[in-house]
């Protein structure tokens, strides 16, 4: 398992205005081989982690811990966890799937969904967090209360 990035949201959020945080996960996840900026990923990155890092910290989450590309045991990867503590001191995680679908429809399955190519099938994004969850589950037991 690994974290591609982990940071404050802060410091992520820096990193993104300085347009040096999708060259960053790319360098960490390819072993600093050269950035191709026209790769889905890439873009994805570089198009949704500015706006979310944005939301965060117009929340005023800026101190919480943010995780980048972290892989499960079972080999996916989960776009981005939060990681802080409520009000009360309690540990609280927030699992992140971005998505840079424009339209999307309901398929035959609530686990899938259409999406606008061609109405190519894909994993629903909510059935995708619940994968998520069940597998951060798995290896570290307390996340089930």
């Amino acid at each position: 398992m690994m974290a591609t990035y982990c940071s404050s949201v802060k410091e992520a959020y820096d990193l993104s205005n300085a347009h040096q945080l999708a060259p960053k996960l790319w360098q960490l996840e390819h072993d600093n081989n050269q950035i191709d900026t026209k790769n889905a990923e890439y873009r994805s990155w570089e198009n949704s982690l500015p706006l979310l890092l944005q939301d965060i910290m117009n929340a005023g989450l800026g101190e919480l811990t943010i995780i980048f590309e972290y892989e499960t045991p079972m080999s996916d990867r989960i776009d981005a966890i939060l990681v802080g503590y409520d009000q009360n001191g309690k540990n609280q995680i927030l699992i992140i799937e971005n998505k840079q679908w424009n339209h999307i429809l309901a398929d035959d399955s609530p686990e899938t969904v259409l999406i606008s190519r061609n109405d190519e099938s894909r994993h629903h994004p909510c059935a995708q967090l619940v994968t998520y969850i069940k597998d951060l589950q798995y290896i570290i037991p307390q996340l089930v209360n």
